[in-house]
């Protein structure tokens, strides 16, 4: 690490680095690093040189963000470095707690207000231009992804209780899969993925998850919202409807969370047991959240 630090300092030297240190937070698998310079602090982003042109896409989706007036990261520079080995990307810094965290000192009405700005966040992303070309439909696609996570399920050592219902339930909504438009997805939107600024701003960050699909899969990640925080979620999904939501949107809804839940726990056990128990906990409220499957509309949307 200290060799890669040391390397780091020659590659940006033209930004007058006085500190560069390792940042280890989230699951991405970028290797993350505060920059502080003369003029001033950075978070830089690497990844490998074979993955430049997802890189590149997420400068494109970063840049319309800031163009949408979305509180984000500014790109400040991009490009190869550590001998062409890296792509990096150098972003601006935010100084601003994390929200899931800070959201809670809130009031549930002001929790409420903070969704419905980022419900209208998601809207801006879902209108932006998309770097991808997929021949395939989107019920296609899904069905494919859904098969994919029943045989990682089937395969996994560990089991939900009750797995049935959670089978049953995603074989019955995913009858209604269709045909829609591909809108970029941020990728991974969700409170760990936002933050609150003195000045109450939220901001939406991290980017590099992004990809194209049904712009409702995008909520597959609410339950990282109303976990934390119920008013924020029905503040996230009133917002974005504009507060029609449509009757469809809930059996999908409820089709996207599940497929999620199948793959989750596969996705757990090389992380060891307290990711595991995160997983059977998550799970277990979406279990709650919807009676075992019994209803549509999930408690947490119920006033």
């Amino acid at each position: 690490m200290d060799g890669i630090i040391s390397n780091l300092y020659e590659d940006f030297k033209r930004f007058e680095p006085v500190r560069i240190e390792s940042l280890n937070k989230g699951w991405s698998s970028d290797d993350k690093y505060i920059v502080v310079t003369t003029k001033g602090k950075y978070l830089l982003r690497l990844s490998d040189k074979k993955q430049s042109d997802r890189a590149q896409r997420q400068v494109h989706i970063i840049n319309q963000a800031v163009n949408a007036d979305i509180p984000t990261q500014q790109v400040i520079d991009h490009g190869t470095c550590l001998n062409d080995t890296k792509y990096f990307i150098l972003l601006s810094w935010i100084e601003a707690a994390d929200a899931e965290k800070e959201i809670l000192k809130y009031s549930t009405e002001a929790q409420y207000d903070f969704g419905r700005v980022a419900g209208g966040y998601l809207k801006k992303i879902h209108g932006f231009h998309s770097t991808y070309q997929l021949s395939d439909t989107w019920d296609e696609l899904f069905n494919r992804k859904i098969d994919k996570k029943l045989e990682m399920y089937k395969n996994c050592e560990l089991k939900y209780e009750n797995d049935e219902r959670l089978i049953e339930a995603v074989n019955t909504y995913r009858k209604n899969l269709s045909s829609v438009p591909l809108v970029v997805h941020h990728g991974d939107f969700h409170l760990g993925n936002m933050l609150i600024g003195r000045d109450h701003t939220l901001y939406v960050i991290d980017y590099d998850r992004h990809d194209v699909g049904a712009a409702w899969e995008e909520f597959n990640r609410l339950p990282f919202c109303y976990d934390v925080s119920p008013a924020f979620a029905r503040g996230l999904v009133d917002a974005y409807f504009e507060d029609r939501t449509p009757e469809i949107f809930w059996k999908m809804l409820c089709l996207y969370t599940a497929t999620n839940a199948l793959s989750a726990l596969p996705w757990a056990v090389p992380f060891g047991m307290d990711e595991i128990a995160t997983m059977i906990k998550q799970t277990e409220s979406l279990y709650a959240q919807y009676n075992d499957f019994t209803r549509v509309i999930p408690q947490w949307y119920r006033r």
